[in-house]
């Protein structure tokens, strides 16, 4: 990453605005907060200039769209991106049944993660995967790994809103004391799942091609899955229609060690950003 474009492991947003909306789902409902994000989304293409310039730059390196398609599609990806918060704290609250969940394949996904082995989630910034864990059954318990340094004060808002689920979140410690927790879950042949495409500066990472060019990507998902021989699968969830979203699985070539799972990695997130480009959440250069 470019050094002016590092990602410190912060979420961006607002507190004032997730209440705002949580407000609004509570006592007017889905479709308003929907309407609301249009005018909200003009707002981050005018007012979040780096992001917007990343944006553009993919769009017009990775998916080779013209100008005004690349506008047009940083648009429509601020407006996805805020109706996957939206979605997100509508299900907190309760509201699974404003949404439909197409799962194709899914009894294959069911067999992979079934297995005497432990199975390793590698995500992505693609669409809305925390979601998947409270709209979606799994057989075994989902470990979803996250940076200590998310905005803290909007980390305690939303746990505040949580509903039984699956998921237990938990977060890297400095320390280094989260690596127990990890591997006490892969000894349980339970669900780790940590993100494949993000990582801090001064971390650990590997290379890999990704839209013609090296990028790096972060060195644990993929050195933690060749450790415990796991079951390694790339999973996202994804906005099809207004209130439709569908579960794309992909599981990865776990034979040839983590270069061998990141390589496999790459090139499926590749083809999946491709397929749903405005659904690719990530504001920084990813490239060398």
């Amino acid at each position: 990453m470019a050094k002016d474009q590092q990602w410190k492991g912060e979420t961006r947003g607002n507190l004032l605005g997730y209440k705002i909306f949580v407000w609004s789902l509570k006592h007017i409902g889905l479709s308003f907060c929907y309407f609301l994000l249009v005018w909200v989304s003009f707002y981050f293409i005018f007012f979040s200039p780096k992001s917007s310039k990343e944006l553009f730059n993919f769009y017009r390196k990775a998916n080779q769209f013209s100008w005004p398609k690349a506008l047009l599609y940083i648009w429509k990806n601020y407006f996805y991106l805020g109706q996957s918060l939206v979605d997100k704290v509508a299900i907190y609250i309760g509201l699974r049944n404003e949404f439909t969940i197409h799962k194709p394949n899914y009894d294959q996904l069911l067999s992979i993660i079934s297995t005497d082995k432990p199975c390793v989630f590698v995500v992505s910034h693609l669409g809305n995967f925390e979601a998947a864990g409270r709209l979606v059954t799994m057989p075994k318990k989902i470990n979803l790994l996250m940076y200590e340094a998310e905005i803290q004060n909007i980390k305690n808002f939303m746990d505040s809103l949580k509903i039984n689920s699956t998921i237990e979140a938990f977060t890297i410690k400095y320390d280094g004391s989260h690596i127990f927790h990890l591997s006490e879950a892969m000894r349980n042949n339970e669900i780790v799942c940590l993100h494949g495409d993000r990582f801090l500066e001064g971390s650990k990472t590997l290379s890999a091609d990704f839209f013609g060019e090296k990028a790096k990507f972060p060195y644990g998902p993929f050195y933690l899955a060749e450790r415990f021989k796991a079951n390694v699968v790339l999973v996202s969830l994804v906005k099809t229609k207004r209130k439709e979203m569908t579960l794309e699985f992909r599981q990865l070539d776990a034979s040839h060690g983590a270069q061998g799972i990141l390589d496999s990695y790459s090139a499926e997130l590749e083809k999946l950003v491709v397929k749903y480009p405005e659904s690719w959440f990530n504001y920084h250069n990813f490239w060398q």
